[in-house]
């Protein structure tokens, strides 16, 4: 019933069901409440010295929602039992919070966020990672938008996202990012260089495992998940705010100089990028806001540096070193070692050697 080409078809499909239900449900005088109120149903209500905000406490492990605004009608569906829908025009929801992580994800159209002090902007296959307990609000949307909300409790986030065996590099680094991310309440903007049919197939079969419910479906959405999660890793970008992308890029330098160093033989943009995932750009982007150096001249002071190593610790012929240090023309390396040490390799090892 729900399989259809595209995840655009199904929701749009979800649309006008609960438009079609909203209108019978009108025409027998059943009348929904202004949005807020309805909202509070599913709303557990803070302090009094933090009115306005709320907190949303419904969820098991896992649950999707969306929201659409199509010539100014908006409909919010929460889950199967809740949908509303009312004319508004385009402005900010209420700050509220979450006891769990959301991720919003922009299908179509646009969105503005205020997250904290912040303002992000989301475009068509952005997602944004919102800690629990971080305040925000939707402050705008574009014409004809449509967002998702994936939502999982923290415990499911941690344990089955950033805690499975084997991660990757990147996979390491990025949840070292976000248990940062966990100590601040903050957020994470992953935005897609790539194709994002895959992300959106992966949503698409979560949706259909949630509403139809069949054997195993939980884990179902938790293998998918974490196979979005696998994907997103690799194909997409990610942003945080000021203080925390400080954080990251550190800790992202660290292991690329790290891997570099010792793979000089065999290293390469297109090898950093079939390792880690990211666009080749992107390292070259890290090395000069951490070194001062293009991706090029970082690379050559590297393995000026090894050789160095090498003529000082070992035995290597010098042809032997050229190789090790990933250059294969010796009257290059020659140049090279010149002009930053000014002299040649054999003189630098006679002068300087260390004996054992």
């Amino acid at each position: 019933m729900y399989v259809r080409k595209t995840l655009h078809e199904v929701i749009k499909k979800m649309i006008q069901q609960g438009t079609n239900r909203i209108d019978k449900e009108t025409e027998k005088g059943i009348i929904e409440p202004d949005i807020e109120v309805s909202l509070s149903k599913y709303l557990a209500e803070l302090p009094e010295d933090e009115t306005g905000i709320f907190v949303y406490s419904s969820l098991e492990f896992f649950e999707l929602k969306f929201f659409a605004m199509y010539d100014n009608k908006v409909s919010w569906y929460i889950n199967e039992k809740f949908a509303t829908q009312w004319n508004k025009e385009k402005g900010p929801t209420i700050m509220h919070r979450h006891n769990y992580i959301e991720m919003t994800y922009v299908l179509e159209g646009g969105l503005s966020q205020k997250i904290k002090d912040n303002v992000v902007v989301l475009k068509p296959g952005d997602f944004c990672i919102v800690d629990q307990n971080c305040i925000h609000n939707e402050m705008d949307w574009e014409d004809n938008t449509i967002i998702l909300w994936l939502c999982f409790t923290p415990e499911f986030f941690r344990t089955q996202i950033l805690k499975k065996e084997n991660q990757t590099e990147l996979e390491k680094f990025l949840s070292s990012a976000l248990e940062e991310m966990k100590k601040t309440s903050e957020y994470i903007v992953f935005r897609p260089y790539g194709n994002i049919k895959y992300v959106e197939d992966t949503i698409l079969k979560i949706l259909i495992e949630q509403r139809e419910k069949k054997l195993a479906y939980k884990n179902m959405i938790k293998i998918l998940a974490m196979r979005m999660f696998e994907y997103v890793y690799k194909e997409y970008d990610f942003f945080v705010n000021r203080e925390e992308l400080n954080i990251s890029h550190e800790k992202f330098f660290i292991i690329l100089d790290q891997y570099i160093r010792g793979n000089l033989e065999s290293v390469s943009l297109n090898n950093l990028e079939e390792r880690f995932g990211y666009g080749k750009n992107y390292y070259s982007q890290i090395i000069r806001e951490k070194t001062g150096l293009t991706y090029a001249k970082y690379l050559i002071k590297i393995r000026l540096e090894k050789s160095v190593d090498f003529l000082l610790h070992t035995d290597f012929s010098i042809s032997d070193i050229v190789n090790k240090v990933g250059l294969s023309n010796k009257k290059h390396f020659y140049d090279l070692f010149n002009q930053e040490y000014h002299m040649t390799p054999a003189e630098y090892r006679e002068h300087y050697r260390i004996i054992y």
